[in-house]
């Protein structure tokens, strides 16, 4: 059955809790969050080029800060549900986690 590589990570970053009038001087107030990302590292690839590419994706993983998964090609939601185990992995708090839709759009909640 033909697998799929995918690298997630966890970064810091915050979100805003209260808007204050910036016109009068008045900060917004934040809180931290952590965001998951994740991206494939290769689609669909057959078993006898899997173990090749997972070493790839590993060395490149270590360097970058990501967390590397390997899942079936069937999978309806791969890169969502890389970042829910990865944020399950490190025992992130759903009231602190989002997930990264890309740019320009919402985070994700759990």
């Amino acid at each position: 059955m033909p697998t799929t590589i995918v690298l997630s990570r966890i970064e810091d970053d915050f979100e805003v809790t209260a808007r204050g009038r910036v016109d009068l001087g008045e900060r917004h107030k934040t809180r931290d969050i952590k965001v998951a990302r994740a991206l494939i590292w290769r689609k669909s690839l057959p078993e006898s080029k899997f173990a090749k590419e997972l070493v790839k994706a590993e060395e490149f993983a270590k360097v970058e800060g990501y967390e590397v998964f390997a899942f079936p090609s069937t999978e309806r939601d791969l890169l969502n549900r890389a970042k829910r185990e990865l944020l399950a992995r490190h025992g992130v708090s759903p009231d602190v986690a989002r997930l990264w839709q890309g740019e320009g759009k919402p985070l994700g909640r759990l």
